[in-house]
């Protein structure tokens, strides 16, 4: 596992660049979080009492869109990075059924935090940090704490299955890229974004196969990808009643 403090998440200019411009070099981020809003809708029947825990929170815009869907939500909101917790803390600022934790993956499976019971574990692009045997002990320990009948959502970026398709996903990514720039006349190119972070150590890409049966493995039923645009989709599952 490459560490926390490695990373460029642990450098506040990093993090403060990301927030600022991620809308540009995330295709579909609007879309991809229309998908988690929908999940939650049918699934998470707002307006009932339940638990979020929002992991790899970074400034809490996942924890943002599940909470204007539903006031009710009691939110845990986790990072290892203490700039991105208090752009958290800013974003949320209306909303008062919230608690943070600084704390890293890395504390997660060394066993160092101890969670409580959630309806609901989301994260969006984080996990991806993670080797592919830590991945799959940390979706046994998100199993572990969610209630039962509980769901798990993930948005993240993957693999394909056949190496032949990587070259064309991170170039489809930089032209998405590109398409934007141009539409929207921006002045800052962001097209070196994808292959920066293709030959980052910290990203640590698997396919979205292999995720879906840890998934399995760990427990979650009907593990299933709900979204999928070449590298970045929306996969999760449910803990068995």
């Amino acid at each position: 596992m490459t560490q926390f403090h490695e990373t460029e998440w642990a450098d506040a200019n990093n993090t403060q660049e990301y927030r600022e411009n991620a809308d540009h070099y995330i295709p579909d981020r609007e879309q991809l979080y229309k998908v988690l809003t929908s999940y939650y809708r049918h699934f998470g029947r707002p307006g009932q009492s339940k638990r979020l825990l929002d992991l790899g929170c970074g400034d809490g815009v996942i924890a943002h869109q599940l909470l204007k869907l539903d006031h009710t939500l009691e939110v845990t909101l986790l990072d290892g990075s203490p700039d991105m917790l208090n752009s958290a803390r800013s974003r949320l600022a209306e909303f008062s059924k919230l608690h943070f934790i600084q704390a890293t993956f890395e504390d997660l499976l060394a066993g160092k935090i101890k969670l409580p019971h959630f309806d609901f574990v989301a994260s969006a692009f984080a996990i991806h940090h993670l080797y592919m045997a830590e991945k799959a002990a940390l979706f046994r320990q998100i199993h572990a704490c969610l209630h039962e009948g509980g769901h798990f959502i993930n948005i993240d970026t993957v693999l394909p299955v056949s190496p032949a398709y990587t070259d064309w996903y991170y170039d489809h990514w930089r032209e998405t890229i590109r398409d934007r720039r141009i539409k929207l006349n921006l002045e800052e190119n962001f097209e070196h974004v994808p292959q920066e972070a293709r030959t980052k150590p910290e990203n640590k890409l698997d396919s979205l196969a292999a995720q879906l049966d840890a998934l399995k493995a760990a427990g979650f039923k009907d593990a299933a990808c709900h979204y999928k645009h070449g590298l970045f989709t929306v996969y999760g599952g449910q803990k068995q009643r």
